[in-house]
């Protein structure tokens, strides 16, 4: 997998700091948003990527970064063409 190019499709800037939670549990990703928002105003330049354990927790996942107003975007929804701009989005999963 070319992670570099996959971020790149996802909006994120080169050298931007990532935040990842991988193989996340219910509960865990609320904890992850609310970091997230603590340090995004000190690095502006910081980008989530959540990984939930299981994959059909997506939608709940989502629901919760919307309750805490983090932009998302769904790798799911994501094809080969798929482009975002540049910081547009904060979050990916």
């Amino acid at each position: 997998m070319d992670v570099p190019g996959l971020l790149n499709q996802m909006g994120v800037p080169q050298g931007a700091r990532l935040l990842v939670g991988g193989s996340t549990h219910a509960g865990e990703e609320a904890l992850l948003a609310e970091i997230f928002l603590r340090l995004k105003s000190s690095f502006p330049e910081l980008f989530l990527v959540i990984a939930p354990r299981h994959f059909e927790r997506g939608k709940e996942v989502g629901r919760e970064l919307e309750a805490r107003g983090v932009r998302f975007i769904y790798r799911s929804v994501m094809s080969a063409n798929t482009r975002y701009p540049l910081g547009r989005r904060t979050a990916s999963f």
